[in-house]
């Protein structure tokens, strides 16, 4: 037992690596299921930064640093089988209301770890050094998982077949859009996973908002619910107007000009403020137009591309096209804007969309407890298989943790 553990909190981790052997069962080997154990523990209970060394001293009672290295980095352990049942397992503990798409920003000083690159991140408002991941967490009422995981490449990653090498990684993953990544991330759990789908949000504010189309039409394509958080000044529809050529307007001026037109739908919601107001929500549907289906020559490596529903074969507009709108929530007494949403809620499901996206903050609390907690900012090595594993172990130490507790 690890030291400083005892009474409740030795229960607690004797609860966690239960579920813990459960989730590595599909491992292979002996070895394999010992040291993912090994690692996952020093995860949930080692102090300040998840070390190789450190998870060696205080677990394994020191000198397996080199097992610990090998399995993490150099194994040859497939993490899709174990993020499979692990998704099957939160799915069946939690009912999962939303899948929330986030993005993972991880610093890192050099170049040669893989996929870094300079890259701007939208939370800090500057250019970061850094891996730039992707996560797709089942989130429930009260907690959240991330269960798969995706690492888009930089452009500069392409071309260096000295790096590309040093970082391993398979000749099929190259730089690709991020919607395609997160749709490719959508298959593998519906299609591969068989988990029955729930409304997707994402926040596309971070840099995804000139791929808005593409991956609006690709979740229409797959009849998936979605809730996508825009920009206020980001365009959002060409309408027919007084003036000679049509006029584009950005999300926040279509809201203004659906209230003008008397064409919104208002609806106040949340608790009551100091002043007695309350937010107030604001919905006006989107014009649509047929549109051609994303495509992209993107593979990533180790996930299927699978075709659309024979609906898009057919060139039919898929169903959730129709019911587009645009949602805002204007504070008490409509001074500002908080927050703009472009969703395939129709009206009878947009009642249900404060409490729906209220998950995002949910999941911004789990993500923060990855990145102090659970040490996601602290993978030592440079290879693509060795981030998958360090990731996936990241998920299973967060599954064990909440799943103890819950």
């Amino acid at each position: 037992m690890a030291a400083g553990v005892n009474g409740k909190s030795a229960d607690r981790l004797t609860e966690m690596l239960r579920h813990c052997r459960n989730i590595f069962s599909s491992l292979p080997r002996a070895d394999q299921r010992h040291w993912a154990e090994v690692f996952v523990r020093g995860l949930l209970t080692v102090d300040g930064r998840k070390t190789i060394r450190k998870i060696s001293d205080h677990v394994a009672g020191g000198g397996a640093e080199q097992c610990l290295q090998q399995f993490v980095n150099q194994s040859t352990w497939q993490w899709h089988m174990v993020r499979r049942d692990l998704a099957l397992l939160i799915a069946e503990a939690m009912e999962p209301k939303t899948w929330v798409i986030a993005d993972i920003v991880i610093p890192k000083n050099g170049s040669n770890s893989v996929g870094v690159g300079r890259q701007f991140v939208y939370s800090e408002g500057r250019v970061v050094n850094c891996q730039f991941g992707i996560a797709v967490f089942l989130v429930g009422d009260k907690w959240s998982c991330p269960v798969n995981w995706r690492l888009p490449l930089p452009p500069s990653w392409d071309g260096d077949k000295d790096l590309r090498a040093k970082a391993r990684l398979p000749d099929d993953e190259y730089s690709g859009p991020r919607w395609q990544h997160m749709l490719d991330a959508i298959d593998e759990m519906t299609t591969d996973w068989g988990l029955v789908p729930a409304p997707v949000l994402v926040d596309v504010r971070s840099g995804l908002e000139r791929e808005l189309n593409s991956l609006v039409r690709g979740l229409e394509e797959r009849y998936l619910e979605y809730a996508l958080r825009v920009g206020a000044n980001r365009p959002a529809a060409t309408l027919a107007s007084a003036r000679a050529r049509p006029q584009t307007l950005s999300f926040a001026e279509f809201i203004n000009e659906s209230i003008t037109r008397n064409t919104a739908a208002h609806s106040r919601w949340g608790p009551p403020t100091s002043g007695g107001g309350r937010s107030q929500l604001v919905a006006a549907r989107l014009p649509t137009e047929r549109s051609p289906a994303p495509t992209s020559r993107h593979r990533t490596g180790n996930s299927r591309r699978h075709a659309p529903r024979s609906a898009v074969q057919a060139n039919q507009t898929p169903r959730s096209a129709a019911h587009r709108h645009v949602v805002g929530e204007w504070s008490p007494f409509r001074n500002y804007l908080r927050s703009i949403w472009l969703t395939s809620f129709d009206q009878s499901q947009l009642p249900s969309l404060p409490e729906t996206v209220a998950r995002l903050d949910l999941v911004a609390a789990d993500l923060a407890t990855l990145y102090d907690d659970l040490g996601l900012r602290h993978f030592e090595g440079r290879s693509y298989p060795g981030w998958h594993h360090y990731v996936t172990l990241i998920s299973v130490a967060a599954a064990c943790k909440q799943l103890s507790s819950n």
